[in-house]
């Protein structure tokens, strides 16, 4: 994931990585003192600066988003303006730094922005580089070779695989495992075998049957006719005609 999939995230999809409503107001603007990553309003009408970096929060940002409060300001004398620094993550003495010039830390870790990216079918600058080389060399097998071989295989990432297990003591009780591989990622869902009551979640890289194979061994492969929403149908419990189903199937 690079910086500047974390800005396209957060630009888009604000609520899902700072758990608050914003309202979009400017994307690097330029200015005399350089450009500011994000400008968003909260929901009292106040400016919100947000400055992104990848990784640990460089010290010079502080002083960035101090820049970038002085140009805001000089535009818009009479607004309140709020900065925010965003980061994988944040030490400790340079969040300290953070709020004494009023700026409040935000540490939000690379999985989190991956977890958001894999829900809103967001795909990854790197991926998509790895698919226009694909497609500009039109997959000729002497020139895909020059391809990673894990370049390759996320050439796949736009296809989705779903598959589902039945452990009968994998995780302590019997339980259905939902297996999702997109965009690079895989997550394993579990489901009580007996009410379909929804147990928790997994996320990892790669594909599930690596990532999860201590789960998918002793697990028995079962079907669905008709896959539900992981996302919205299943998030408290299955579906009762999905959980009759995958009754059917168990030995």
């Amino acid at each position: 994931m690079t910086e500047r999939d974390m800005e396209e995230l957060l630009w888009k999809f604000p609520d899902k990585l700072l758990n608050e409503p914003l309202e979009q107001f400017r994307r690097q603007p330029s200015s005399q003192v350089g450009r500011a990553d994000l400008i968003f309003k909260d929901r009292l009408g106040r400016f919100l600066v947000v400055e992104i970096k990848k990784g640990i929060l460089p010290r010079g940002a502080v002083n960035q988003l101090v820049d970038y409060y002085g140009m805001l300001k000089r535009e818009f004398q009479n607004e309140s303006v709020e900065l925010m620094a965003v980061a994988n993550s944040i030490p400790e003495d340079r969040a300290i730094a953070c709020l004494k010039f009023h700026i409040e830390p935000r540490e939000i870790s690379e999985k989190r922005f991956l977890d958001v990216a894999h829900e809103v079918g967001y795909e990854l600058e790197s991926l998509r580089e790895i698919r226009d080389k694909a497609v500009r060399v039109d997959l000729d097998p002497r020139a895909a070779t020059a391809l990673s071989r894990q370049g390759l295989r996320q050439l796949g990432v736009n296809r989705v695989e779903r598959a589902w297990y039945f452990s009968p003591s994998g995780i302590g009780k019997p339980a259905f495992l939902a297996f999702v591989n997109a965009k690079g990622n895989c997550s394993m869902r579990v489901f009580d075998a007996e009410d379909g009551s929804f147990l928790g979640r997994q996320y990892a890289g790669g594909d599930y049957r690596e990532a999860f194979k201590e789960y998918v061994q002793g697990a028995t492969s079962v079907t669905v006719a008709r896959q539900p929403n992981l996302e919205t149908q299943c998030k408290q419990q299955l579906p009762s005609l999905v959980l009759a189903e995958l009754k059917r199937q168990r030995l």
